[in-house]
């Protein structure tokens, strides 16, 4: 019978060698997970904005993936929209927890400068489905109230359309590009943007969730045209 030889190593040693070796192999697949994500690029805001905010028509902004610096940031916007989706109270997570998540790269961000301030968040990641491969799930999508209104939300799906696109058609992607999320069934604002403006495919709900996707035509038309934005 064959039974495999470690030569002089004690087992112990070959374990902690094994253990060593996965935990820097693990280490250099969360930097590699990381460095594939990126995204800059600048765009013009055509709309005049909230009406409690300045205006935004002919203002430009920048779209670009956050990064480990940008974790204090993208847990602010996490507890933003906690407190405007009813109370802090439901983040169960600790913040620890989220940034543990955010820079080993489990999820991911876009945020949208307006002259030097980040103005609006969009947090996803990437799914994969067994039927139609790889797609991005959103998770969170928040533009601080003085900025809305000034076309900041659509642009933020455009570019997940943008990349869902690119994942797709990627070595590393393939399948169905489709971005995807879920919002409650009575926020009524978000779901006529959702429905309207966006022309997103209401797909499943019940009395507490909906369930919403982009793909086809859909996802094809809000993909940012290349005339309107430049990446920086």
């Amino acid at each position: 019978m064959y039974r495999p030889s470690f030569g002089a190593c004690r087992p112990s040693v070959v374990l902690g060698a094994t253990a060593a070796a996965a935990a820097i192999c693990v280490t250099a697949a969360i930097i590699r997970r990381w460095r594939k994500f990126s995204w800059r690029s600048t765009h013009r805001l055509v709309s005049s904005g909230a009406s409690i905010g300045p205006p935004h028509g002919g203002r430009t902004c920048v779209v670009r993936a956050a990064r480990r610096a940008d974790a204090d940031v993208v847990i602010a916007f996490v507890y933003k929209l906690a407190a405007a989706d009813g109370g802090v109270a439901q983040v169960t997570a600790s913040t620890a927890t989220i940034r543990r998540a955010f820079v080993a790269g489990e999820i991911n961000a876009l945020l949208v400068e307006l002259e030097g301030a980040v103005v609006a968040m969009a947090l996803f990641h990437v799914s994969f489905r067994t039927f139609t491969g790889h797609a991005l799930y959103l998770q969170d999508l928040i533009v601080d109230e003085a900025h809305r209104g000034a076309g900041i939300g659509t642009l933020l799906l455009g570019v997940l359309s943008e990349m869902a696109s690119g994942l797709a058609s990627s070595s590393r992607g393939g399948g169905t590009p489709m971005v995807f999320w879920e919002s409650h069934a009575v926020n009524a604002h978000a779901n006529r943007f959702y429905a309207g403006t966006v022309g997103a495919e209401h797909v499943t709900g019940d009395e507490q969730l909906l369930t919403w996707k982009l793909k086809g035509s859909a996802l094809h038309s809000m993909r940012p045209r290349r005339r309107d934005f430049s990446f920086a």
